[in-house]
């Protein structure tokens, strides 16, 4: 309970280092366990591309809704 809502996971499908293998069981184990959890495997990235303008725009957009959702005086 104290991790809900709060894994969130985003690799290029062919990582340089061969994470994805280990992502993907990640994921697996997440769902079997009734997880929230948000794993996501972007189609021909690796290690080094996966990070996007788009990309990093979303991930920032994502932190700064949950940040004032959790601290509203700060708007």
């Amino acid at each position: 309970p104290k991790l809900t809502g709060k894994i969130h996971v985003i690799m290029g499908d062919a990582d340089t280092f061969y994470l994805e293998g280990a992502t993907r069981l990640l994921k697996e184990s997440l769902e079997k366990l009734g997880s929230d959890a948000v794993v996501e495997l972007v189609p021909e990235k690796t290690h080094f591309d996966l990070l996007s303008p788009e990309l990093r725009d979303r991930v920032r957009r994502e932190m700064t809704s949950t940040f004032l959702k959790h601290h509203p005086d700060r708007r």
